[in-house]
């Protein structure tokens, strides 16, 4: 399962990335984002919801963004 988080129709979203596009889990879910899903356990809600579902966008639709966009930390090694 590919997680990702993405703008699409204007609105910053979240989801799961399929072979023809995402589905979109934001209102599947009630979460804001794919950190508080996360934060919240809805690893396999995510993945139910998913399976359940059609993409709601192609994957040209969108504009990627980072997986976390707000994340709390950044850590580096190197």
């Amino acid at each position: 399962m590919k997680l990702a988080s993405y703008i699409a129709d204007g609105k910053a979203c979240f989801g799961v990335v399929t072979g023809e596009g995402v589905v979109t889990l934001n209102q599947r879910l009630g979460a804001a984002s794919l950190r508080d899903a996360l934060a919240a356990g809805a690893l396999a809600d995510m993945r139910k919801a998913a399976e359940a579902a059609k993409p709601d966008h192609r994957l040209g639709d969108i504009k990627w963004l980072p997986a976390i966009p707000d994340p709390e930390k950044i850590l580096c090694a190197g």
